[in-house]
């Protein structure tokens, strides 16, 4: 198992972004997940489109994309691929 140690701007920016995503709750956004039969037990329902606009208050940061994917959520993945779009 490899170990990284994460600076304290991307920890910071990591739980300012686990706030902010749960704000943006939107029942609506988890009716229609359920629609197409996606699990929605661990998920916000954040919209894309909000997802899209906090993603762009962030500077792309290696190790806060890290964070984000690692935690296996919908949203948190969603602003990872923010991160790394293009860089492939």
């Amino acid at each position: 198992m490899d170990f990284e140690l994460i600076d304290k701007t991307a920890d910071t920016q990591f739980k300012e972004l686990e706030r902010r995503i749960w704000r943006l709750q939107s029942g609506g956004t988890i009716d229609s997940l359920k629609t197409i039969g996606a699990e929605t037990s661990h998920q916000i329902g954040a919209s894309f489109v909000s997802l899209k606009q906090l993603a762009t208050r962030y500077t792309p940061n290696e190790q806060l994309a890290k964070l984000l994917w690692n935690t296996g959520k919908r949203e948190q993945q969603i602003l990872f691929l923010r991160y790394f779009a293009g860089k492939t």
